[in-house]
């Protein structure tokens, strides 16, 4: 459905591209917060952040508390044509007139499925589209959609500030969904290639997705490792290592000037780099260990697995010479892992955890009931040597 319901709205979209065009990148960026119309439910947030939440199944008597009897029009277009319009008359009715027809549109292909007055429906739409112009991407399999919506709808029967919601409600979030997330994804295909659009567009989906889900739109990095996929799965656990490949990174430091770096290289073909660097003693130290390893690694639900094929130990002096060294052993640990939101930074976080420190990550904290390592998106590390 919704790759269909994408390739329609582009279609209806290509005839006012003009508009489109201007009106999806203004000059400064207008915000959508004072159009917005409902709770933004903690459950949802944490789900599309990629956090493993319990949710309950689906209501066992079959209700399905995301749909609605419809009650007339919303005013949703309208509202999002004075938003983009600006003091042109003209201009905002035209505008409000592309927001009308992508809600159109998605009524006409989601009617098809029975998925017309629907909530979840609209918002799966809108996280596929926002996810797919934050990542640069195209929107996503019916498949993983259709899981994405399984998912959405058991946080939305699961929350009970979404369960309160009038047909009124439900109805003005399903517009405001479905016209946003259509104008996103329109807005996605007219401005690709053209980077300092793009960049506007993003301030868009940053502005959409903060105003409707009370979160970051970044944060949505970890949805295709978690929301999209079945836990356990093979299918889910190739999603889970595509998504969290790359190089993470984390630096601690003590108050006598000791440091320790260190950086996993997770690549897209099953293989990891590690390396680390650990001064000792406080400063002025004179020695630094090295060490830097590499092999394969895999995930299986929540358990992702490094099985090194080699270590080796460098240890150096202040001036760098090589003062001893060996090859390490080989280390194999499974860690339980988990991807999640620092408060801080609003960056996703790679979280390993074991029973008991490792070798390669040492301890963090004496005594603690368990080992808990945090590593943030690496472009670079500044090693010594």
């Amino acid at each position: 459905m919704y790759r269909q319901l994408f390739l329609r709205v582009v279609l209806f979209a290509g005839l006012l591209a003009p508009i489109v065009a201007n009106a999806a990148t203004p000059e400064p960026p207008p915000t959508l917060a004072g159009t917005w119309r409902g709770p933004q439910a903690p459950l949802v947030a944490q789900l599309l952040r990629g956090e493993r939440v319990g949710l309950p199944p689906l209501p066992a008597d079959g209700a399905k508390p995301w749909t609605y009897q419809p009650h007339g029009e919303s005013g949703v277009p309208a509202k999002l044509g004075a938003v983009y319009g600006g003091s042109d008359a003209q201009q905002v009715q035209g505008i409000a007139a592309i927001f009308e027809g992508l809600r159109d549109s998605f009524s006409t292909e989601a009617g098809t499925d029975g998925q017309d007055a629907d909530v979840v429906a609209a918002m799966t739409l809108f996280v596929a589209a926002s996810t797919a112009a934050r990542q640069r991407n195209d929107v996503m399999a019916d498949a993983d959609a259709d899981r994405l919506y399984l998912l959405l709808a058991r946080a939305f029967a699961a929350a009970p500030e979404l369960r309160k919601l009038t047909d009124a409600d439900k109805q003005y979030m399903r517009d405001w969904f479905a016209s946003v997330g259509g104008f996103i994804a329109t807005s996605l295909r007219a401005q690709r290639g053209a980077e300092d659009r793009m960049q506007k567009l993003d301030l868009l989906v940053d502005d959409a997705v903060s105003a409707a889900l009370g979160m970051q739109a970044k944060a949505l990095e970890p949805l295709r490792a978690i929301a999209l996929s079945d836990p356990g799965s093979k299918t889910a656990d190739a999603a889970a290592m595509a998504s969290i490949a790359g190089r993470w990174a984390a630096s601690d430091t003590s108050s006598d000037g000791a440091w320790f770096k260190r950086e996993y290289v997770l690549g897209g073909d099953g293989k990891y780099r590690y390396k680390s660097e650990r001064r000792s003693g406080p400063a002025p130290a004179n020695r630094y260990d090295t060490v830097e390893e590499g092999g394969t690694w895999t995930i299986a639900g929540t358990q992702l697995t490094l099985a090194p094929e080699w270590s080796t130990l460098t240890i150096r002096d202040g001036a760098g010479s090589i003062t001893g060294g060996r090859a390490s052993p080989n280390e194999r640990v499974a860690y339980g892992w988990d991807l999640s939101l620092a408060a801080a930074a609003g960056e996703a976080q790679l979280v390993l955890r074991t029973p008991k420190p490792t070798n390669r990550d040492g301890a963090l904290v004496a005594d603690a009931p368990e080992a808990v390592y945090r590593f943030a998106r690496s472009t670079r590390v500044e090693w010594r040597w």
